[in-house]
């Protein structure tokens, strides 16, 4: 929110209790209570702004990933949400919707990487928990032929000192309870939440369009484990099998490309590797302690 105010822009930001509109005002935007389920409710709350920004999510936390049942709000979301918001933007006239994706809705390519091309026939992952998300995508399209544009950002696995999945996998990994996924030989983008939020900002003249952001060059699982590991001091993990739900995520490989992002906005993350990014977040959680980030 922050750099939005500081590009000169007026932010109204979604809120539920009193201690997220004291975060929404110190930063200097305007919060405003509204049901997120609720068309008639977002859609005066939209009003006459000029873009509406979907970011929200209800991840679960990473110990209760692999029960379904922990994913019913962040799938309304996905569906429910993005369409009462594209309704609102059509309706009320704003210029654009800018949709928070995933890079798992996409189909895994091996060694191939992945959005080096503008995506006009997406191929999707057919990975059951990325419904929701393909739903949310094909929603956001749409809007091209109601007078509107979508923007999709699909973002890498997103971490910073005080997301809930950094702080997992530093306990996971001092107690000796980490895996590496499989073989560790697939892909996987990550991107840290101050470049994903340089992201959003970058990507607000954009019109329709499909968009990878990521780190400049993606990790495998294995890499990324073994980095972890060294960064704490700790074994490296031992590979394991991987059943439930998420299987196919967990053993899915993304080379994903920021490519086609980068030259259609100059955005450029501060962190080009997931290894020089996690252990500085990393050391920032140690040492100052910041706590989970507000929800």
């Amino acid at each position: 929110m922050s750099r939005l105010i500081s590009e000169g822009h007026q932010v109204i930001c979604a809120s539920r209790s009193d201690s997220a509109d004291r975060i929404i005002a110190d930063l200097g935007g305007t919060p405003t209570r509204v049901d997120l389920f609720d068309a008639g409710a977002l859609r005066q709350a939209v009003g006459d702004a000029e873009a509406v920004l979907h970011l929200a999510t209800a991840i679960p936390p990473s110990a209760e990933m692999g029960d379904l049942s922990t994913w019913v709000t962040n799938d309304r979301l996905r569906e429910e949400t993005t369409a009462h918001l594209a309704d609102a933007v059509a309706a009320n006239g704003a210029r654009s919707l800018l949709l928070q994706s995933y890079f798992g809705v996409r189909a895994p390519d091996g060694d191939t990487w992945i959005g080096e091309a503008a995506d006009r026939e997406p191929q999707w992952s057919r990975i059951g928990v990325m419904d929701s998300m393909r739903t949310a995508e094909e929603t956001t399209r749409a809007l091209s032929k109601r007078g509107a544009d979508g923007v999709i950002l699909r973002f890498g696995s997103l971490y910073s000192a005080t997301s809930e999945q950094l702080q997992a996998q530093v306990r996971f990994l001092r107690a000796g309870e980490a895996s590496i996924p499989g073989d560790g030989s697939n892909y996987w983008p990550f991107i840290g939440t101050e470049d994903a939020a340089a992201a959003v900002v970058a990507a607000l003249p954009l019109t329709d369009g499909a968009y990878d952001v990521g780190d400049d060059d993606p990790a495998t699982l294995e890499a990324f484990w073994t980095m972890a590991a060294r960064t704490l001091g700790v074994p490296t993990p031992p590979k394991a099998a991987v059943s439930g739900p998420m299987t196919d995520i967990l053993l899915g490989s993304w080379r994903v490309s920021n490519r086609t992002f980068a030259e259609a906005t100059g955005w450029k993350p501060r962190y080009p590797s997931v290894s020089e990014g996690w252990p500085d977040a990393v050391r920032r959680y140690l040492t100052e302690k910041p706590g989970l980030r507000p929800t």
